[in-house]
């Protein structure tokens, strides 16, 4: 690969955070000390990104990521987001629920290990709230769990109309399946962190559920959309987004 810039030829440098906070702080620190890169792709998550800031300012060097957005990111003075911030995706969320979907009573499912999940279930919370709506129940799960019976058990008990999942695509595909073996047939929203592989392994567990994943028109992606597509949902969750 031989990617250039404005006619120019660039070097990639690459290295792997494995998803790790301590293991993104040292990556960044050996591309701006030993590598000298002038500019960084990545991380891919939130939390990675901020355990990263510190070293990408000796000296600064301009990051932009795929995907994280929460304030402190967006704040940073060598950051350049590429994605909508956190606050815009749960106000809009909360928005879709009460103003389209006409939902009045919300329960939550939160990754607390994930700085990505907890933000966006937060302003989701404040914007649904102030809306007139309300959070009926609050529930936390962890990166890696695989058995949600527990807390979707609790969420049953207090009758929600609308669930909102904003964890990583492998939790809400799990959790999804499990919702429907417990008989749950509400509507589910989600961030774009839902967006990968989990759906598709259960996909019948997924169909016909509203998931606000997207924030973009089809036509409007870069990349050419499948024509066989099986997630047809950016596009319809993309009216609240854009």
């Amino acid at each position: 690969m031989k990617p250039t810039i404005l006619g120019k030829k660039v070097e990639l440098v690459l290295v792997d955070d494995k998803s790790d906070k301590i293991e993104a702080a040292n990556a960044v620190t050996r591309l701006v000390e030993k590598e000298k890169v002038i500019a960084i792709i990545g991380s891919s998550i939130s939390g990675n990104t901020m355990a990263a800031h510190p070293s990408r300012r000796r000296p600064a060097s301009p990051s932009s990521p795929p995907r994280p957005q929460t304030p402190r990111d967006a704040g940073q003075e060598v950051h350049l987001p590429r994605v909508l911030i956190d606050p815009f995706q749960g106000e809009m969320a909360a928005k879709y629920a009460y103003e389209t979907l006409k939902k009045r009573k919300a329960a939550l499912i939160i990754d607390k290990a994930q700085d990505y999940c907890v933000g966006l279930a937060d302003f989701f919370e404040k914007s649904f709230k102030k809306m007139g709506g309300e959070i009926v129940a609050k529930t936390y799960c962890e990166t890696r769990n695989k058995d949600f019976t527990a807390q979707l058990s609790a969420i049953k008990a207090k009758n929600p109309d609308v669930l909102y999942m904003p964890n990583y695509y492998t939790e809400v595909a799990l959790a999804m399946k499990q919702m429907k073996d417990l008989g749950m047939n509400l509507p589910v929203l989600s961030g774009d962190g839902r967006t990968g592989q989990g759906p598709h392994r259960h996909r019948q567990a997924v169909r016909g559920r509203s998931h606000a994943d997207g924030h973009f028109e089809k036509e409007a992606a870069n990349t050419p959309w499948p024509k066989n597509s099986s997630l047809p949902t950016r596009r319809s969750t993309a009216r609240w987004h854009l």
